[in-house]
């Protein structure tokens, strides 16, 4: 692509390289109308997209304008979400104006506002930095203020950087609400020592030098920006073509149509050879499904044929005998039972305490002697397969003491 600033006084164009002024190379064209003849100015609509925006627009513009909605083309974009609808920067043109541009440029692909371009190239600079841009050409000064990759504020002034240099302060007054952060000065005004002398009395500002363009570069500040963007947040378009515009694909048929049977051909066979992997797939998965199934029956002793249904039931099943015959674990009685007969006479049990799902208690009693508590532990392995003694004290009825006993052994 080849950014293009179709200006007042000059056209210049930027490829990438090399960059020059009048006819641009042959290649698709980003250009940039002149946005001393436009109409600018920010809208609030109650919607943000769709078909009808741009109607809505165009018949808002023409009514206000009194003229006919054949008669403007808009390029438009939004600045801000509002409460209902949204906020638009609207570029308004004659059509005649911009037909002009299209039988001038013949592989113009998009076609905007100069400032559009400008904005682009301070992004570029800046990111989403506040930035402003005074753009003093030929047949006007223009300046707008960019904040996080939109353009915020605009002002026109009708009139070149020679025209407005003996009234400049004037100018800058009225100019001055849109400044924040940095002031670049590009445009031919940027070239001349006068402007830039008058202006530095009046403002601070600083001239943007990229490369290539070295000291040229405000002249060639918004041609860089329209080759670049597609890297803005503002789209604000007159025209953009279509790839499935008439002329492109009468111009590129045969390509088109070589393409076309490419792809066809290339779909033939990747389609084929993805049926061959399925077929082969499916029967692996027959045989498999075939042997689960098989082994299933074994297992249940019955037929499956709908495991999803079948494998539930038969667990929850299993669950319910767990429950009923308490196949898992012994019951409740059968470990107070062993507790109980393990103790001895001189010692009592005061405390036992536990749970049947895990088979662990601790048993908490008051013996007359430590020997006693010994007899008692030592009964207490006899019936458990694990014994621990916690604790024991020295109190005043006796010795007290705490055991802890799993694994009831049965028949004891």
């Amino acid at each position: 692509m080849i950014g293009v600033d179709a200006g007042s006084s000059a056209v210049k164009w930027f490829d990438g390289k090399a960059f020059g002024l009048e006819e641009p190379p042959a290649a698709p064209l980003v250009v940039g109308v002149s946005s001393a003849t436009a109409l600018v100015k920010f809208s609030d609509y109650p919607v943000c997209k769709g078909t009808n925006l741009k109607r809505l627009i165009v018949s808002d513009v023409a009514a206000e304008l009194s003229v006919s909605p054949s008669e403007v083309a808009v390029a438009y974009c939004p600045v801000e979400r509002l409460e209902k609808g949204c906020r638009f920067l609207t570029f308004v043109e004659k059509v005649q104006v911009l037909n002009s541009l299209r039988e001038k440029f013949k592989e113009l692909s998009f076609l905007t506002v100069d400032a559009v371009g400008g904005a682009t190239a301070g992004y570029l600079l800046f990111g989403e930095s506040p930035f402003t841009v005074l753009d003093a050409g030929a047949s006007k000064l223009s300046c707008y203020r960019v904040e996080g990759g939109l353009i915020t504020g605009f002002e026109l002034l009708r009139g070149g950087f020679s025209y407005h240099l003996p009234r400049l302060s004037a100018a800058v007054e009225r100019l001055k609400g849109l400044f924040k952060g940095k002031l670049l000065l590009v445009g031919g005004g940027a070239l001349s020592e006068e402007f830039k002398g008058e202006l530095g009395k009046l403002v601070s500002f600083e001239v943007p030098e990229i490369h290539p363009f070295g000291r040229e570069t405000p002249l060639f500040f918004n041609a860089y920006g329209l080759r670049h963007l597609r890297r803005f947040r503002c789209r604000a378009f007159f025209f953009q073509r279509s790839l499935f515009n008439l002329d492109f694909l009468q111009k590129n048929r045969l390509l088109l149509v070589k393409l076309a049977g490419g792809i066809a051909v290339s779909l033939f066979f990747f389609t084929a050879a993805q049926v061959v992997q399925l077929v082969a797939a499916k029967r692996d998965y027959t045989a498999l499904k075939g042997e689960l199934y098989s082994k299933l029956s074994e297992l249940l002793g019955e037929k499956v044929v709908a495991p999803e249904i079948q494998i539930p039931q038969e667990i929850e099943s299993l669950k319910e005998e767990a429950r009923f015959l308490l196949a898992d674990r012994p019951p409740l009685l059968l470990y107070l039972d062993a507790i109980s007969r393990s103790v001895v006479k001189g010692l009592k049990v005061l405390e036992v305490e536990g749970d049947i799902k895990s088979g662990r208690f601790t048993v908490t009693g008051l013996a007359q002697g430590s020997n006693l508590v010994d007899a008692f532990v030592a009964n207490l392995r006899a019936r458990f397969r694990k014994v621990s003694v916690s604790s024991t004290s020295q109190v005043k009825g006796g010795v007290k003491f705490t055991v802890t006993v799993s694994g009831v052994k049965l028949g004891r």
